[in-house]
């Protein structure tokens, strides 16, 4: 069984430029989930789940400003240099700044909400090419496991 970890979600009241609006959010989750996109962009062999643990780290546990684009390319840039994929703070920085990397950060929104994902963190089972929801929000271990059992047959 392949098994596909997903962290999509899509903050409340979130409008895509696609939609005609732009992305508004209360929560510094748009800037870490487009550092995120960037490591994906620059090393997409890279372990993304490490690359998005760096972020939670940098905020929870270092107090950072997640939110300034400097501090996330230097994070970024040692998550992945950690990770055997080194690439400058330079170039993540201007990565990071790309239209086309907010553009598709955009489209990772957008996916989640047709995906119906509206709480974090939401869990998907990939099997057999198909995406199953298999919880959101906060969930007891004991209770994904039986979720995971009853999918896998």
């Amino acid at each position: 069984m392949d098994v596909t970890w997903l962290l999509w979600g899509t903050p409340p009241g979130i409008q895509t430029p696609q939609s005609g609006g732009t992305i508004q959010t209360p929560f510094s989750v748009l800037h870490v989930c487009r550092a995120v996109v960037t490591a994906r962009i620059l090393r997409p062999e890279a372990d993304l789940l490490e690359v998005f643990r760096a972020f939670q780290h940098a905020f929870y546990v270092g107090a950072l400003d997640t939110t300034n684009s400097l501090v996330l390319a230097e994070v970024g840039s040692r998550a992945l240099e950690e990770l055997g994929h080194p690439v400058s703070v330079d170039e993540f920085l201007a990565t990071y700044k790309k239209r086309s990397t907010i553009d598709e950060a955009a489209t990772d929104f957008a996916t989640s909400r047709v995906m119906g994902v509206s709480s974090f963190p939401t869990l998907f089972l990939k099997k057999d090419g198909t995406l199953r929801r298999v919880g959101a929000g906060y969930a007891h271990v004991d209770e994904l496991e039986k979720h995971l059992a009853a999918m896998a047959t």
